[in-house]
């Protein structure tokens, strides 16, 4: 089996998430668990949902030169890969997600029972 990007990315984020249960488990500090909060919030609220999804995707509002390179780069660290690649998918993700499953790369139709 070819090891993709994809599969890189997955492998990244379980890797991550295997990490923070340790460490939940073996040092539990609720200081770093509000700063690990923040941190979440900020990648993936404001740096996946808001930039890569809303901003740079949709093109959903306008805004300034500061908040578009800073969702570029808090973005850049939930693990998805670069800017142009994840809107290209997306956008082809929508084009696609209820015609094709060839031509859509997060086909979310399969019966998986």
């Amino acid at each position: 089996m070819r090891i993709t990007a994809w599969h890189k990315i997955k492998l990244l984020q379980l890797a991550a998430h295997l990490i923070a249960l340790a460490g939940l488990v073996f040092a539990f500090d609720a200081a770093w668990l509000g700063v690990s909060f923040i941190a979440w919030v900020l990648v993936y609220g404001y740096g996946t949902s808001i930039g890569y999804h809303r901003l740079w995707t949709h093109k959903a509002f306008q805004t300034t030169k500061f908040v578009k390179y800073s969702t570029l780069f808090i973005g850049m660290f939930a693990g998805f890969g670069s800017v142009i690649g994840w809107v290209g998918m997306h956008r082809q993700h929508h084009a696609y997600s209820d015609v094709s499953k060839e031509l859509d790369p997060n086909w979310a139709h399969d019966d998986y029972s």
